[in-house]
C-alpha cells in the first residue's frame, strides 16, 4: 500500500516516504525486512523527475533479516537506474545479515544517504583471546570470545583456499583491553581445534616478520575475517553513477569494503564517514578490508571531515585500472584492455557477474605509456592524446578491449603475448614485457582528501594516484604501512599516476613505512627520463612517539623517487630518526630539507629531537639529482656526520658545505676542509650539504678563509 506523501513547489515535485507508515518495529531484534521492501518499492515507484525522500524513524534499531544460504548478494537500497533519491536515516542503524549490502547504486544519479549508522547483525570477521603460541610451528590458538561467529566448514575451505601466503590475509591484535597493536599478521591456514570450546589453529605464513610474532603475547586479542575466497559487496558500492553524496554514514563492519565502486561521474561527495569498530563494544575490527576504495572514475571524489580506523587494509584507496596493449597496429594505433587480476568484483557490478567492462574512454583523454627497463623499473615512453576511439567485440564481450588512435606516435610499445585472452587472470599481470598504459581522466581526477583522520590501522592511509589531488590537514597515525602512497605500479591493479598534486598541512605520526612516498618515471643509460610530475610536499609534520621497529630500519620520513618538477619545502620533523630521501629526481625546489635547527622562523624541513635541537638525524639519501634549486639543503646519507652537544649549542660539526662564492667542500672531523670540485662530483659522493651561512657555530668567513688552498677530497 502507498504510504507516500506528495509535495508540491513552483520548481520542485517532491515525494516522501516515512517508514513510519509501514510494519516495521525497530528495536533491533523484530525482523523489518518486509517492511522496509515495501517503502522501498513506494518510493522508487515516483518519477524520476520528482525528489523522493526516505525517512527512517529517529534513534531506531532496524534488523532487517533473511534467509541466507551460502554467500549469495542482496542489498537493501536496490538504487539502480533512478534519479533524485534521498534516504534519511534520521540517526537510526541498519542491522544487517552477513552477504547483503546496505546499498548498491548503479547507473543511477543525484543520490544522497545520509544520517545513517550501518552494522551487520553477526559480525563477519571473528575474534578471540590468544595462547599456546609455538614459533617452531608457526602456530597459535584462539579462544574464540561470546557473540562472534566460528566459520562453517565452507567458509573454512574458502579462508584456506585463499589464505596460502596472500599479503591480503591480514588480520589485527590489541592488548586484552583493546588497544590496538602494531603486530601484522598473515593467515597460512585456519583449522577448527574444537568447535565446542571454539577453539581455533592459526597457522601464519612464513614470511611473517620474526619481530611482529615476537610481539604476539598470550591473552591479547586476534581477529580476522570469517569468509575467503567470495568476492561479497562493499557496504556501499557505487557504479556507472553521477553525484552522489554519503554523509554522517557510519559503518562499523563490512562484508569487504566500506564504499567501493567504479566507473562514475560528476561529483562522489563522503562526508563525515565513520568507518570504526562499534562504539559501546569490544570489537578490535571495523571493515575487513579498505575503508573507501573507487576506481577507474572520471569522478571528483571528494572525502571530508571523516574517520577511519581499525580496517584490515588501506584506509583510502583511489586509483584506476592498469591498461595494458591487447594488440599494436602502429604507434599510433593500438587496443587496449584493462588488467583485471582474478579479483571480479573490482569491476564487475556486483559478484557474481563476470561481465567485466573497461572505462569508457573519450576523444582527447591523454594516455602515458609505460615499458619495464632492464632493472624492472617503469620506464617512461611518452605520452599523447586519444584521437578515436572504439569498442572491439572479442568472444561475445565488447566491454573489455577497445581500440584507440593517438594524435602522435609512442614507439617501443610491446602488447600482450598473441592468443591472451580478455578473461581476468593473474597470467596478464606477469607478462612484464607488454605495455603499460595509464589514462588519468579515468582515476578520479581533481580528488580532494580533507581534515580527516586515519589512524590504528595494519595498512596505509592513502593510496592515491591521480591527477590534480588535494591531501590537506589530515592527520595519520599508527599506521603499519606508508602515509601518503603515491607510486604507479606496472604489476597491479591500483594504479595510475599522482600528477600535480598537493600534499599539505598533515600530520604524520609512527607510521611504519614511508610517511610520503612519491614517484613515477624511471632513468634510461644513466640520464633522466622522467615523467614530471608538478606536486608539492609542503608544511607536512612529521611525528614519533613510540620506540618502534621500523620495516628496513627506516622511520617516519619522505620518499621521493623517478620524480621531476617537485616541490618539498616548509616540513617539519619531531623525534625521528631518518628524513628524507631524494632518488633519481629532477627540477627539485627545496628550501631547507633539513636545517640544523629552526631559526628565525624561517620555512624550511626541521629536526628537533628530545636531547637536542640540532641533532642530525641518519639514513637519508641523496642520489641522482638533476637541475635543482638548492636553498639550505642537507641530508645524509652513508658516512654519518658527527656532532658533540654542549649545552644545547652544536660544537662539532663534519659535513659538505656549498659557500656562497661558490665550490664544494667537505668539513672534516679535525676542523680541515677538502674540496669536492664541483657539484656533478658530489651526486656520485656521500655526506651532507648545507649553505655555510645557516651554520650555528662557524661564521662563513671562517669557512672560507679555512677553505683556501684545500686540498682535493678523496675519490
Amino acid at each position: 500500500m502507498l504510504m507516500s506523501t506528495i509535495a508540491f513547489s513552483s520548481h520542485t515535485l517532491a515525494a516522501t516516504v516515512n517508514i513510519s507508515n509501514y510494519q516495521v518495529v525497530g528495536n533491533g531484534a523484530a525482523n523489518d525486512r518486509s517492511g522496509f521492501n515495501e517503502a522501498i518499492n513506494d518510493l522508487l515507484s515516483h518519477s524520476d523527475s520528482e525528489t523522493k525522500t526516505l525517512n527512517l524513524q529517529a534513534q531506531k534499531t532496524y534488523y532487517l533479516g533473511r534467509s541466507v544460504s551460502g554467500n549469495e548478494l542482496d542489498q537493501i537500497f536496490d538504487l539502480s537506474n533512478v534519479s533524485n533519491v534521498v534516504i534519511n536515516g534520521n540517526h537510526s542503524t541498519l542491522l544487517l545479515e552477513r552477504y547483503d549490502m546496505a546499498a548498491f547504486i548503479n547507473q543511477s544519479k543525484n543520490i544522497t544517504i545520509k544520517n545513517l549508522k550501518l552494522d551487520y547483525k553477526t559480525p563477519t570477521f571473528t575474534q578471540g583471546i590468544v595462547s599456546q603460541i609455538n614459533t617452531s610451528q608457526r602456530t597459535f590458538t584462539v579462544t574464540v570470545q561470546d557473540g562472534y561467529p566460528l566459520p562453517t566448514d565452507a567458509e573454512l575451505s574458502s579462508i584456506n583456499a585463499r589464505a596460502v601466503n596472500s599479503p591480503w590475509a591480514n588480520s589485527a591484535t590489541a592488548s586484552s583491553s583493546g588497544q590496538f597493536l602494531r603486530i601484522n599478521i598473515f593467515i597460512k591456514r585456519v583449522d577448527i581445534i574444537n568447535r565446542t570450546s571454539r577453539q581455533l589453529k592459526i597457522t601464519y605464513i612464513d614470511s611473517t616478520s620474526t619481530d611482529d610474532i615476537n610481539q604476539l603475547q598470550n591473552n591479547q586479542l586476534f581477529a580476522f575475517r570469517t569468509h575467503g575466497g567470495t568476492e561479497p559487496g562493499h557496504m556501499v558500492r557505487i557504479h556507472k553513477s553521477e553525484d552522489v553524496t554519503l554523509e554522517n554514514v557510519s559503518i562499523y563492519n563490512t562484508m569487504k569494503m566500506g564504499i567501493g565502486g567504479g566507473h562514475n561521474e560528476g561529483t562522489i561527495r563522503l562526508t563525515n564517514i565513520k568507518i570504526q569498530p562499534k562504539p559501546g563494544t569490544n570489537r578490535i575490527v571495523s571493515a575487513v578490508s579498505d575503508g573507501i576504495h573507487l576506481k577507474s572514475n572520471r569522478a571528483q571524489v571528494i572525502i571530508e571531515n571523516s574517520l577511519i580506523e581499525r580496517n584490515l587494509d588501506d584506509a583510502v584507496n583511489l586509483g584506476s585500472m592498469a591498461e595494458v596493449i591487447q594488440h599494436w597496429h602502429s604507434a599510433t594505433d593500438i587496443e587496449i584492455r584493462d588488467v583485471s587480476i582474478q579479483y571480479p568484483s573490482y569491476v564487475a557490478q556486483r559478484a557474481g557477474n563476470f561481465n567485466f567492462e573497461s572505462p569508457e574512454l573519450k576523444v582527447g583523454d591523454e594516455v602515458y605509456a609505460f615499458n619495464y627497463d632492464s632493472d624492472n623499473e617503469p620506464l617512461f615512453l611518452g605520452k599523447a592524446k586519444i584521437l578515436t576511439v572504439a569498442a572491439v567485440l572479442v568472444n561475445g564481450n565488447n566491454k573489455r578491449v577497445r581500440r584507440i588512435t593517438l594524435d602522435n606516435a609512442i614507439h617501443n610499445m610491446v602488447p600482450l603475448d598473441e592468443g591472451t585472452g580478455v578473461a581476468a587472470s593473474a597470467s596478464n599481470v606477469v607478462q612484464r614485457h607488454a605495455t603499460r598504459i595509464f589514462i588519468p581522466n579515468v582515476s578520479n581526477p581533481n580528488f580532494i582528501i580533507r581534515n580527516n583522520t586515519f589512524r590504528n590501522k595494519t595498512r596505509s592511509g592513502v593510496l592515491a594516484r591521480g591527477k590534480n589531488g588535494l591531501i590537506r590537514g589530515n592527520s595519520f597515525s599508527n599506521l603499519d604501512g606508508y602515509g601518503v602512497l603515491g607510486q604507479n605500479s606496472l604489476t597491479f591493479n591500483e594504479n595510475n599516476l599522482p600528477l600535480n598534486m598537493e600534499i599539505s598541512a598533515n600530520y604524520f605520526e609512527n607510521t611504519r613505512l614511508w610517511a610520503i612516498i612519491l614517484g613515477v618515471g624511471a632513468w634510461q643509460n644513466n640520464k633522466p627520463s622522467l615523467l614530471p610530475s608538478h606536486s608539492q610536499i609542503v608544511n607536512n609534520r612529521f611525528n614519533r612517539t613510540q620506540n618502534i621497529k621500523m620495516t628496513d630500519e627506516i622511520s617516519t620520513r619522505i620518499h621521493v623517487k623517478n620524480v621531476a618538477d617537485i616541490n618539498v619545502s616548509g616540513n617539519v620533523f619531531f623525534n625521528v630518526d631518518s628524513d628524507t630521501d631524494l632518488l633519481n629526481a629532477a627540477n627539485v625546489t627545496s628550501n631547507a630539507f633539513l636545517p640544523l635547527w629552526k631559526r628565525n622562523g624561517q620555512a624550511g624541513i626541521y629536526f628537533v629531537s628530545n636531547d637536542s635541537y640540532c641533532h642530525i638525524p641518519s639514513m637519508s639519501r641523496l642520489t641522482n639529482i638533476w637541475g635543482s634549486n638548492w636553498q639550505d639543503f642537507l641530508t645524509t646519507a652513508d658516512d654519518l656526520p658527527v656532532q658533540r652537544v654542549d649545552n644545547g649549542t652544536c660544537r662539532q660539526y663534519e659535513g659538505v658545505i656549498r659557500l656562497t662564492g661558490g665550490g664544494i667542500y667537505r668539513y672534516n672531523h679535525d676542523n680541515t676542509m677538502c674540496n669536492y670540485g664541483s657539484m656533478h662530483f658530489f651526486r656520485q659522493s656521500t655526506g651532507i650539504i648545507v649553505n655555510a651561512a645557516s651554520l650555528p657555530v662557524r661564521s662563513e668567513q671562517t669557512l672560507i678563509d679555512k677553505a683556501q688552498g684545500a686540498k682535493v677530497c678523496p675519490r
